[in-house]
């Protein structure tokens, strides 16, 4: 559950706009549209919605009987996901194993953004997958992919996945310590497929590829910076983008410079400089064509499919404009949550520069949920504490939790709130309102091509 509301809640608005982009949902599907993810053919449309659990499974080797079906579980956590099993099922012969094996190299980082994954663990839990359930397994079975059959095969299968990620993890470990770049590390490995590339279709880059990923293994180990000072305190890209335009000799030497990159197919750097030339010009058309067209080559180009939904996404919103879908947190999701986690998650919305008193606490009681909870706004920080209320709170909110999300989140007023069934205020609910004011509306969208 703590994983789960950290991913979708906390970060959720930036990932769902980042998500878009990988997953190329505004694209018309077809030959120069979407064509897929490279692990399935795209998201659901469905309702989203979060069911709390009603029991753990904490290590491998724990059983459970699940509608008389005898199960066993190996344990995963910190590979495809931070909180992850697969499962044996026992009378069946088969094993699951989950997203750590899939019909592609699947991301060490996926580029909608989440917590980096652990490439070193994610091979040690296929080689326990390949030794410990493979060769007792009739079959293998992933979530994006088809079955495997025989339990030998199923024991190569994953064991070429094993040495797949291993390959990535140690040799870029081995570059990163020489004093390699992440950028320098996933360009030479891109050129040195690993082994077996060539005859196991399964560890190809059709979702996540060698270069996102071994960028990402050098983030696990060392973080974004570099150790180039010049990158320590770079300047942001707008700021960046006028001062490299103008030492380039002007938007049209730039423009220039980037067709001619675009003439010899060097659509890497065709798109930097225009990509620059934008976020100086934001209003320069000719620069922002030229911009989506070498975006379209790379995506045409690309053989992960979530690397192509990324590009035709950003020639698509540099043609059209960004369409907001407005929020894409899901009622159930919200609803099953803890309280604390809400709490935390107003915090990130808490803007100190807006006007209006700060140094107060709020009470908040949830009679349905047996709840008590404080908020204490200072003049840098708001901290919610679930357990108590305030010693002297300036006004205490009491009702259904809805209410508590309609004044954080929705930003009802306060009268409004007041009148919801079960809701009573006590002390000053101007206090509750400068509270809400103090609070963002929740984001739903922001530029990603231009500034």
């Amino acid at each position: 559950m703590e994983e789960a509301t950290s991913e979708n809640v906390m970060a959720g608005n930036a990932m769902s706009r980042r998500a878009s982009f990988q997953f190329g949902t505004a694209l018309v599907p077809g030959p120069a549209g979407q064509m897929g993810s490279g692990i399935g053919k795209g998201l659901s449309a469905g309702t989203l919605s979060l069911i709390p659990p009603t029991d753990i499974v904490a290590a491998t080797g724990e059983t459970r009987v699940v509608d008389g079906v005898p199960l066993e579980f190996q344990i995963v956590s910190g590979t495809e996901a931070p909180a992850e099993f697969n499962v044996f099922v026992t009378p069946e012969k088969t094993f699951l194993a989950a997203e750590i094996a899939t019909c592609s190299l699947h991301n060490i980082l996926t580029p909608r953004g989440a917590k980096v994954r652990d490439a070193r663990a994610w091979a040690h839990y296929l080689d326990e997958a390949a030794i410990r359930y493979a060769p007792q397994s009739d079959a293998v079975i992933s979530s994006h992919c088809w079955p495997v059959f025989g339990r030998a095969a199923g024991t190569a299968w994953l064991s070429a996945q094993r040495d797949n990620y291993r390959w990535l993890h140690d040799q870029t470990v081995r570059r990163m310590n020489r004093g390699e770049t992440m950028a320098e590390i996933a360009e030479a490995l891109e050129g040195a497929p690993p082994p077996g590339n060539a005859t196991e279709w399964s560890t190809r880059g059709y979702y996540g590829t060698i270069s996102h990923n071994a960028k990402a293994i050098y983030q696990f180990y060392l973080g974004w910076y570099d150790a180039v000072p010049a990158n320590l305190h770079a300047y942001p890209p707008t700021e960046r983008a006028k001062k490299l335009v103008d030492a380039l000799g002007g938007a049209e030497r730039t423009l220039a410079l980037a067709r001619n990159a675009f003439a010899q197919g060097d659509y890497r750097w065709s798109s930097d400089l225009a990509q620059n030339l934008v976020f100086a010009m934001p209003d320069h058309a000719e620069a922002k064509t030229l911009l989506a067209q070498s975006y379209e080559q790379q995506g045409y180009g690309a053989e992960s499919a979530i690397w192509r939904n990324q590009f035709l996404s950003a020639a698509h919103e540099l043609r059209n404009g960004r369409v907001d879908r407005g929020t894409t947190q899901s009622n159930d999701m919200i609803a099953a949550i803890s309280t604390q986690e809400l709490l935390d998650s107003a915090a990130t919305l808490f803007a100190p520069e807006k006007p209006g008193p700060r140094g107060f606490s709020i009470g908040i009681e949830i009679p349905d949920r047996g709840e008590k909870a404080g908020i204490d706004v200072g003049t840098q920080a708001l901290i919610g504490r679930v357990g108590a209320l305030p010693d002297r709170p300036a006004a205490v909110l009491r009702g259904p939790r809805r209410a508590l999300l309609a004044l954080l989140f929705v930003k009802l007023p306060v009268e409004t709130v007041a009148k919801m069934p079960g809701v009573t205020i006590e002390g000053d609910p101007a206090m509750l309102q400068a509270l809400a004011d103090s609070l963002d509306p929740m984001p739903h969208g922001f530029d990603i091509v231009t500034p």
